[in-house]
């Protein structure tokens, strides 16, 4: 269901702990979680993103 985000979901989820992502994705694909702020705000367990170029 990857194709069913869109690209500022995915970047809202993208620090997202492993043990959080299924819950949150599952709200954003429901329509719970539309926005980047949102989506930003929900994620507890931030996980740092040393991989962005």
């Amino acid at each position: 269901r990857i194709g069913e985000f869109t690209v500022k979901q995915l970047v809202g989820l993208r620090f997202a702990s492993d043990a959080e992502l299924p819950a949150l994705a599952r709200e954003v694909l429901d329509g719970k979680l539309k926005e980047l702020d949102a989506i930003k705000r929900a994620v507890k367990d931030w996980r740092a993103d040393w991989q962005r170029a």
